[in-house]
């Protein structure tokens, strides 16, 4: 059953709160006359009597209730939508959550559009996570407010510390807020949360935090996120439904232990056939999102939404997260030389310093940092941090392009070994680690824990195979690391659905209805970032060995961890 939780937000000085100013995704709202607040009730998580409730409180200046919008318009982007009714995507026997935007109205007017409330329960840290799209106004406006989340029956009351803005990053997405909550409310199904506003704790409304604590309790090693899978009936090599399983399958085989697959109702219903057997294993956990006009499959806004959701599902749970990397796009440890099978493995070979290891170095720094990693897993917190003098929270990588197979009906992605010479000239990708990061991009984190780093890795150690071309000019290096894998990944693949990889795929090469992809193009975000930072893009490419750097905006970068 889906779990839920209640907490009531309060207003606190902005002095007190952990790291730079308070962030909340604010509209303006028409004036109502006052009236006592009230709730807006999720569907799957009803407030009863007796559970926590949320109230979001900033300068107090009087009670207003909430309005209760509907659904479509709460949708900064809403999609067309489609002439004709669409089939619902299944739920699986693993569904964690169900994520609903809900809106707030402060008191002056403004109203708050949290995208996803996450119950972060049962580890070494326990609160609830608020999450909103980024905007430079909204955050310099909440700079002057305060907020707390407080329990229904007035027990508990915390401050809600905002993070995403207290860094110059670029490409920010979302911001944050967090309130701290009680570890014993672990087992509950929903919470409800009241937000309070103000010095005089102003209720301001209801807010409900859900998901299934059942599931929220494993952890793993290595875990994956999956975005609403974007489908282009037009070109079959680009299609994501036939990408998806083989995908899944590869990084199965390579130690990532879960993946969270996110559903709209516009999802394509393939896409159940393709994740059901990995859910019967345990292997795939569901996160469904409503509404469909939100968010749409092939766009960023989806894909922001779904890798942030998802670090804040697994902040208790994974050890590394890999949030955003894309279904045609496949880790390589250590290319050139032993291909890492094991991706966990490969991680810590990556932040190994020991003695005569072929990838120690005499830096102290990462010595100590990689001391740190081992010993301060309960490091989320300015205050935990504070004594934390390093750590990794992020290994970045580039890719190269490779050539489309030329039959995807026929052949798996990795086995194409034709590819492009130099390391793509776009953004980098990376892996995460949950603990120590609070706000995420597609290319890199926008917040993260005070003295913790982002680490650069040479494409001689980790690199991307990206799959995403069919120009045959300038694909011209052979190149076999992964290819000689294919047979296996085949016979694996076989073994999960039952059938030979080409009559699988034929069964999924199928026209619907319907496709979301077809009414609404997507911005080219990654092309728009790599052409801005051009430089950046440049600089960390020309690295040649592990280094410390920092996403565009922070302008300090360090000289390489590795000696050259």
């Amino acid at each position: 059953m889906a779990a839920c939780l209640s907490l009531r937000l309060v207003p606190l000085p902005l002095a007190l709160l952990l790291g730079g100013g308070v962030s909340s995704e604010f509209t303006t709202a028409p004036a109502l006359p006052q009236r006592t607040a009230t709730a807006t009730p999720i569907a799957d998580c009803p407030a009863k009597e007796g559970d926590g409730v949320l109230f979001l409180a900033t300068s107090a200046r009087g009670r207003t209730d909430l309005r209760k919008e509907p659904m479509s318009r709460m949708a900064e982007a809403p999609a067309t939508a489609s002439p004709d009714p669409q089939p619902r995507p299944q739920q699986s026997e693993r569904l964690l959550a169900t994520i609903k935007a809900q809106r707030i109205e402060i008191g002056d007017g403004s109203v708050l559009d949290f995208k996803s409330v996450v119950p972060v329960l049962g580890g070494t840290e326990n609160f609830v996570a608020f999450l909103l799209r980024w905007s430079d106004v909204l955050w310099d406006k909440v700079k002057g407010l305060s907020f707390y989340c407080a329990s229904k029956d007035g027990k508990h009351r915390a401050p809600m510390k905002m993070w995403g803005g207290e860094t110059h990053a670029q490409y920010k997405s979302f911001m944050v807020g967090r309130c701290d909550w009680p570890e014993a409310a672990k087992h509950q199904a929903c919470h409800s949360i009241v937000i309070q506003e103000g010095e005089s704790f102003a209720d301001r409304g209801i807010v409900e935090a859900c998901h299934n604590a059942e599931i929220s309790r494993d952890t793993y090693r290595l875990a994956a996120c999956v975005p609403p899978i974007w489908e282009k009936a037009a070109h079959l090599q680009d299609s994501g439904i036939l990408k998806l399983p083989q995908w899944m399958e590869y990084n199965f085989q390579h130690g990532v232990e879960q993946f969270l697959v996110y559903t709209q109702p516009s999802s394509d219903p393939r896409i159940h056939r393709i994740i059901e057997p990995y859910v019967k294993s345990g292997l795939v956990t569901q996160v469904h999102i409503e509404p469909a006009v939100d968010l749409r499959p092939n766009d960023y806004s989806a894909k922001g939404l779904a890798g942030n959701d998802c670090l804040y599902r697994m902040k208790n749970r994974a050890e590394w997260l890999m949030p955003f990397i894309d279904t045609d796009e496949y880790l390589n440890f250590n290319p050139g030389k032993v291909h890492e099978h094991s991706f966990p493995e490969g991680i810590s070979s990556l932040l190994r310093v020991d003695k005569g290891h072929p990838n120690s170095s005499p830096s102290s720094s990462l010595m100590e940092m990689r001391t740190k990693l081992d010993t301060g897993r309960d490091i989320e917190g300015a205050v935990r941090m504070a004594d934390l003098h390093a750590g990794v929270h992020s290994i970045s990588f580039g890719r190269l392009t490779f050539r489309h197979p030329q039959s995807p009906r026929e052949e798996l992605q990795l086995s194409s070994v034709f590819r492009e010479a130099k390391l793509a000239p776009i953004c980098p990708k990376y892996i995460v680690r949950p603990p120590l990061v609070h706000v995420l991009f597609i290319h890199w984190a926008t917040s993260w824990a005070p003295s913790s780093r982002n680490l650069w890795m040479p494409r001689e150690q980790l690199v991307g195979h990206h799959y995403r071309t069919s120009d045959t000019t300038k694909t011209i290096v052979e190149d076999k690391a992964l290819q000689v894998e294919a047979p296996a990944l085949a016979m694996k693949l076989q073994e999960r659905m039952g059938s030979p990889w080409p009559s699988f795929a034929a069964s999924l090469d199928t026209q619907v209805a319907f496709s979301l992809v077809q009414a609404q193009q997507g911005s080219d975000i990654e092309s728009q970032a790599a052409t801005e930072f051009s430089d950046f893009v440049n600089y960390v490419s020309s690295l040649t060995v592990p280094t410390f750097i920092e996403p565009p905006g922070v302008v300090v970068r360090e000289p390489p961890v590795a000696a050259s």
